[in-house]
């Protein structure tokens, strides 16, 4: 799922019909069950990029410093770089010119975003209770009661 059809299914699902108060207090729980169910998957392919992440930078690391065997750079497909050991102080600059890491970043980004938002809708859906009651009081002042 991507955050454009997210925002799309809460466009949906935030809407609160104001004929069928009763039933909409009840989708409650559903939506929260639908939500956190995204969101706990979200958290989990966070960590598993970061992690992605984590190891790409290491193997970057080892290669921009010439330090590769030719079997592990035959696996990877990679051709030997012939930058010269850099310095640690130019490490971290090679490392943010990297396509390859710069990838797996914009994802992680995406993620985060996604969560964000996730978060939000989720306490939305908290509130949603409290403005099903402030609808009914409002219903029943409006009759008189």
């Amino acid at each position: 799922m991507n955050i454009s059809e997210l925002q799309e299914q809460w466009d949906i699902d935030s809407d609160i019909d104001g004929l069928q108060l009763d039933i909409e207090s009840i989708k409650s729980s559903k939506l929260h069950s639908k939500y956190i169910g995204i969101l706990v998957e979200s958290k989990l392919k966070l960590i598993k990029l970061k992690q992605e992440y984590a190891n790409l930078r290491t193997l970057k690391f080892r290669y921009y410093r010439g330090e590769l065997s030719r079997a592990e750079l035959t696996e990877l497909n990679w051709t030997q770089c012939q930058l010269g050991k850099p310095l640690k102080s130019e490490m971290d600059e090679i490392l943010k010119g990297d396509t390859d890491l710069t990838t797996i970043e914009t994802k992680i980004e995406y993620i985060v975003s996604m969560i964000y938002m996730l978060e939000s809708i989720l306490n939305s859906i908290k509130d949603r209770t409290w403005s099903i009651r402030n609808a009914i009081e409002f219903k029943k002042f409006q009759a008189g009661v």
